[in-house]
């Protein structure tokens, strides 16, 4: 029975590494379509290309800092409560 309530140890850091990993994914994938798109579409080879992968880093980075914030601070309340 106590197993049961009990959840695994590792379930934790897996939803932290899948948030963060989906933080560096989605932004810059979106990104190279898009940047490819309006290069062809405008024919700006390469400019637009580079300005949309930069938007998506600086999107990978702040969306990073804001999920380790969070889990931050779910730590140091679970720390807290356990002392």
């Amino acid at each position: 029975m106590e197993q049961i309530n009990k959840k695994a140890w590792w379930r934790d850091a897996l939803l932290v590494f899948t948030r963060v990993s989906v933080w560096i994914a989605i932004p810059v994938v979106c990104a190279l379509f898009i940047g490819k798109a309006l290069d062809a579409h405008y024919h700006t080879r390469p400019w637009l290309f580079l300005v949309s992968m930069a938007l998506g880093f600086t999107t990978s980075l702040v969306g990073i800092y804001r999920t380790m914030i969070v889990e931050v601070k779910k730590m140091n309340k679970d720390d807290g409560n356990s002392n």
